[in-house]
């Protein structure tokens, strides 16, 4: 045993487990460098997934996110003020005096959104 403490391995470069350094300088570049990616609208979107009760399926609610800001052809500030729209009239349709309690919130979110962007579900 103490000989293999003492021992240093000489190079990880067959180790499944290590990144060469060609992943390793693949894996720092950032995601905004991706077309039609805005880590900004993720993020918001990773939020709401959150505050809505959805975090399990954050991101295919990322990506949902991501897909309606590229077809919208708004900008980050237009897609994101829509969105923020979205979040609030979700709110205010939650909080109704009514006896049916919102199942699925940020499916009524999406569709909330889709309809302000006049886009059909």
């Amino acid at each position: 045993p103490e000989v293999e403490a003492q021992k240093i391995e000489e190079s990880h470069k067959d180790d499944s487990n290590q990144l060469s350094l060609e992943n390793k300088s693949m894996n720092r570049e950032t995601k905004t460098s991706i077309p039609g990616y805005s880590s900004y609208i993720a993020s918001i979107a990773s939020d709401f997934s959150r505050e809505f009760g959805d975090a399990l399926h954050d991101a295919s609610n990322r990506k949902q996110a991501l897909n309606l800001w590229r077809t919208s052809g708004l900008d980050e500030q237009e897609f994101v003020a829509l969105m923020q729209a979205a979040r609030k009239l979700t709110r205010k349709y939650q909080s109704r005096p009514t006896w049916d309690a919102m199942e699925n919130k940020m499916a009524y979110y999406y569709a909330t959104l889709r309809d302000l962007l006049g886009q059909e579900d």
